[in-house]
């Protein structure tokens, strides 16, 4: 019982939501390269989550936790030009912290 709460604490509850997929790849590189955009746009978008997920056998890195894709679509818009391949999937997000 107590395991299954601590489990809890550490994955935040996942809820329908969008998030804008900033990289796609595989082969010999793509984990390599899936890090890189990453750490490429923290530094543009520090304030902005980023997730690098494997999924065999393609490396993606997607950003943010919109609720809506009206909130994803004006952040797109927002970092095009940065990342003009960048564009908007339904994904299970992270519940925004409340302000």
């Amino acid at each position: 019982e107590k395991d299954k709460f601590l489990n809890q604490q550490n994955n935040p509850p996942l809820i329908d939501g969008y998030r804008i997929k900033i990289y796609f790849g595989s082969g010999a590189n793509s984990r390599q390269n899936a890090n890189q955009i990453k750490a490429r746009f923290l530094q543009k978008f520090p304030e902005e989550k980023v997730y690098v997920n494997w999924n065999t056998p393609n490396y993606t890195t997607t950003v943010g936790n919109y609720r809506t894709k009206m909130v994803a679509e004006k952040f797109l818009k927002e970092m095009s030009f940065d990342f003009p391949e960048g564009f908007i999937v339904p994904s299970k997000i992270e519940l925004p912290e409340l302000d």
